[in-house]
């Protein structure tokens, strides 16, 4: 009874190995080569853009409410 469990155990993880890898592949096609210095240029201008964005919101909310109260 063990030994079926273990092998089943085994099988388990020889299967999740298998489609980690094929997602892996996918992966690195999808994306090509790019380095992590390439990744962390790509995180750190996301990161810039989210910032102007809710900038541009805060304003455009400020305004929004200066105009209800003067309305």
């Amino acid at each position: 009874m063990l030994v079926n469990r273990f092998e089943k155990d085994t099988t388990e993880l020889e299967n999740e190995v298998e489609r980690l890898e094929k997602e892996c592949e996918e992966l690195e096609m999808k994306w090509g080569s790019r380095s992590i210095s390439d990744a962390k240029e790509l995180v750190d201008k996301h990161i810039e853009n989210l910032h102007e964005y809710n900038e541009i919101k805060d304003a455009t909310q400020l305004i929004i409410g200066k105009v209800g109260l003067h309305s």
